[in-house]
C-alpha cells in the first residue's frame, strides 16, 4: 500500500518532521525520569532502560527508586540484583514487599469462600530472602510496606515456629517515615531500635490488638508518630483493654471525666488514629457501641471508618502505597467514617 506523502501519518512525513529538532537536552530527560518512579512503583522507570543504552544509562539511579515485589519469585530476583550491583540497595527509598503473590479471581484452586487470599503459604525459603534485602535497604528507606507469610494463614494449616525469624524488624530504619505492615504480632514487640523519623504507621492485624496499644513502649520505638491507622481491629473479647490503649495513646484516659485531664504516657505527637474494624468482627453492636464512645472521648482526633472485608486488604494496601507514591492521600483519607454507629460520608 503506497502513502501519501502529504498526509500527516506518512512515514516519510513523519521522518521529515522530526528533522529541525533537536535531541532533548540529556537535563530535561533526568527531569523526566526522575518523577517516573512516582508514577507506578518503579516500572516505567524499567521500561525506559530498555529504549536504548543512552537512556539506560540515564535511568539507571532511580532503576530501584520504587520497587513492588510480590512473591517469593520476585523476591529472589530482587536480592540478586542487589547483591551484583552494590550501589543499588543505597537508592531505594519505596518499597511494597508481598512475601506471597496474590490470587486472582479465575485462578484455579480457589476458595470460593475467599476469593481474594493469595495462595497458601510454601513456608520456609522467603522469609530468610526477606530478612537479606531488608538488611541491605533498611538504612535508605523512607516508605515500606510489608506483608509477610503470617499474614496469610488463615486456618489450621498454618505449622508452629512459622514465623519471620529474626524478624526484619529488629533491624534499624533510621530514615523511614511511612510504615504499612501485615503481620501476625506488633512489631514494636521486635524491635531492637527506635524508628527515628517514622511518622506514620499503619497496621493490618487479625488479632491480639490490645497489644498494639502499649503506650511507653510505642512512644519508646515510634517517638515521632503523628499518624496511626489500625485495619482489621478484633473486639470481641478485649475491646476494653483496646479502647484503654486507645485513650492512653491519645493521652486521654477514659476513666477520667475533666476534659483537661492528660496520661504522662500517651504519644506526644500523635494527632490522628484512624481505627477500621474488621466486617466479620463488627457486627457485635457492643463492641461498635464501645469504640463510639472512645470516639466521642477523642473528639477530632480519633475517627472510626466502616468495617471492610480482610480479604480485600492486600489490595487496598497497594492500591494506598501507590496512591501516597502519587503524591495522594492513601490510606490517610479516611472515606467513610463511622460516627455514633452511623455511616456517613466524610
Amino acid at each position: 500500500m503506497d502513502f501519501d506523502r502529504e498526509l500527516p501519518f506518512s512515514p516519510i512525513c513523519l521522518l521529515e518532521a522530526l528533522v529541525p529538532f533537536l535531541p532533548l537536552p540529556t537535563e530535561l530527560i533526568i527531569t523526566i525520569i526522575s518523577e517516573t518512579p512516582y508514577l507506578d512503583g518503579g516500572e516505567t522507570t524499567r521500561m525506559l532502560c530498555l529504549v536504548s543504552k543512552h537512556f539506560r544509562a540515564l535511568a539507571k539511579p532511580f532503576y530501584f527508586h520504587s520497587v513492588v515485589i510480590c512473591g517469593e519469585n520476585q523476591a529472589r530476583g530482587l536480592l540478586r540484583q542487589l547483591k551484583e550491583d552494590s550501589n543499588a540497595a543505597s537508592t531505594m527509598r519505596y518499597l511494597f514487599f508481598s512475601e506471597r503473590a496474590p490470587r486472582y479471581r479465575g485462578d484455579s484452586g480457589e476458595r470460593p469462600s475467599d476469593p481474594h487470599i493469595p495462595n497458601r503459604p510454601g513456608f520456609g525459603p522467603a522469609i530468610g530472602v526477606s530478612y537479606q534485602i531488608a538488611e541491605l535497604v533498611s538504612p535508605y528507606l523512607e516508605s515500606f510496606c510489608y506483608f509477610d507469610y503470617t499474614a496469610y494463614s488463615f486456618g489450621p494449616w498454618m505449622p508452629p515456629g512459622t514465623v519471620s525469624a529474626p524478624s526484619i524488624f529488629s533491624l534499624p530504619f533510621p530514615r523511614l517515615r511511612e510504615l504499612t505492615v501485615n503481620c501476625r504480632d506488633a512489631i514494636y514487640m521486635a524491635a531492637r531500635f527506635p524508628f527515628p523519623s517514622l511518622e506514620r504507621f499503619h497496621s493490618y492485624l487479625d488479632s491480639f490488638v490490645s497489644r498494639l496499644f502499649e503506650p511507653s513502649r510505642l512512644n519508646a520505638v515510634f517517638p515521632r508518630l503523628t499518624h496511626l491507622k489500625v485495619t482489621g481491629i478484633c473486639l470481641y473479647t478485649n475491646h476494653f483493654d483496646f479502647m484503654d490503649g486507645v485513650g492512653y495513646a491519645l493521652g486521654v484516659l477514659p476513666s477520667m471525666t475533666q476534659e483537661n485531664e492528660h496520661s504522662d504516657s500517651h504519644l506526644p505527637w500523635l494527632h490522628c488514629i484512624i481505627l477500621r474494624p474488621t466486617l466479620a468482627y463488627a457486627r457485635g453492636g457492643g463492641a461498635l457501641g464501645a469504640l463510639a464512645s472512645v470516639v466521642r472521648m477523642a473528639s477530632y482526633r480519633l475517627m472510626m471508618e466502616v468495617p471492610t472485608d480482610h480479604d480485600m486488604n492486600h489490595w487496598n494496601a497497594k492500591a494506598d502505597w501507590l496512591d501516597r507514591l502519587a503524591g495522594g492521600e492513601g490510606c490517610w483519607k479516611a472515606r467513610r467514617i463511622l460516627a455514633e454507629g452511623k455511616a456517613q460520608q466524610s
